[in-house]
């Protein structure tokens, strides 16, 4: 099984998957579009920035997130499907539905204030 990178400039890589593209990225995590090799099937990946040497606070915190995430009976919450390992660290893998992210919304279509209110609610009702 072969995995790609995101770009010419970045080397991170996780056996089994297939590396799309970058939906997000922050301080310390990032959020890729991916596929599962072993059945096809479209994932995110969330992986700490600092993939090489991660520190184990932050695999811890990725560790809690999965366990939220796994809760039986939260709505309108991308379920996680695994923990994976990779030389130091860990990625979680998510269900894909397809979608955008948020800033990724707002950012790019004109929604107005009525769509932006909506949108909002249904964030803090899933919460």
């Amino acid at each position: 099984m072969s995995s790609s990178v995101v770009s010419s400039n970045d080397s991170f890589a996780l056996p089994g998957y297939q590396i799309h593209d970058e939906i997000f990225a922050g301080r310390s995590t990032r959020v890729l579009r991916a596929q599962r090799l072993s059945d096809e099937r479209p994932v995110i990946v969330k992986t700490l920035v600092d993939y090489e040497f991660p520190g184990m606070h932050e695999i811890e915190k990725l560790r809690r997130e999965f366990a939220i995430a796994s809760t039986p009976g939260l709505r309108r919450v991308v379920r996680p499907l695994e923990i994976a390992e990779y030389g130091n660290g860990i990625a979680l893998v998510f269900e894909d539905h397809g979608g955008d992210s948020l800033a990724k919304i707002i950012r790019e279509k004109n929604i107005g204030i009525a769509a932006f209110l909506r949108i909002a609610i249904r964030i803090v009702d899933a919460l």
